[in-house]
């Protein structure tokens, strides 16, 4: 069983393998050295904090058996940002009429550093989705950022109005 099954993280944390590095590999050689990148983003930074070190200590735990040195290092670990509760809300309202899956994004870029300069904060949404992002399922189609640009009116008519 995997450990974000075992964790029954379903939908609350997002975890990518990243860089796959293997040096001095060949068809007939074992490699020297395999260094790899993982990623945790979720809203919940206690729950991507245990995940990443469940991971680390099931690595270093089961892999040293077969005589391989581990070493881990922590590159980064970000903190969740909160969109405004309020603009989500004026976004749920104005895109109400139409198909809309929510999501959180998780992702360093978007919204994150808006929400440090801006009163209000940010909120960016993407019509269609599936669900996943960074994928060729979740291109738009012309029609989809007419609906978009729809929406974003309402939204700058309605915040003018107040």
């Amino acid at each position: 069983m995997g450990l974000r099954k075992e964790m029954e993280i379903k939908d609350r944390l997002r975890t990518n393998i990243g860089v796959v590095d293997i040096e001095d590999s060949s068809i007939n050689k074992i490699p020297g050295k395999l260094s790899t990148t993982v990623s945790a983003r979720g809203l919940d930074e206690k729950l991507m904090i245990t995940f990443m070190n469940e991971l680390i200590s099931r690595v270093q735990r089961r892999l040293p058996a077969i005589n391989i040195e581990v070493q881990t290092e922590r590159l980064e670990q970000g903190k969740p940002v909160h969109l405004n509760e309020t603009l989500v809300d004026v976004v749920r309202r104005n895109a109400n009429e139409y198909l809309a899956l929510e999501m959180w994004s998780g992702a360093g870029h978007d919204t994150a550093y808006l929400n440090e300069v801006c009163a209000e904060g940010a909120a960016v949404f993407f019509i269609p989705n599936t669900g996943m992002s960074h994928e060729l399922s979740e291109e738009a189609e012309i029609e989809d950022i007419e609906i978009a640009s729809k929406i974003i009116e309402k939204i700058i008519l309605e915040r003018q109005a107040k």
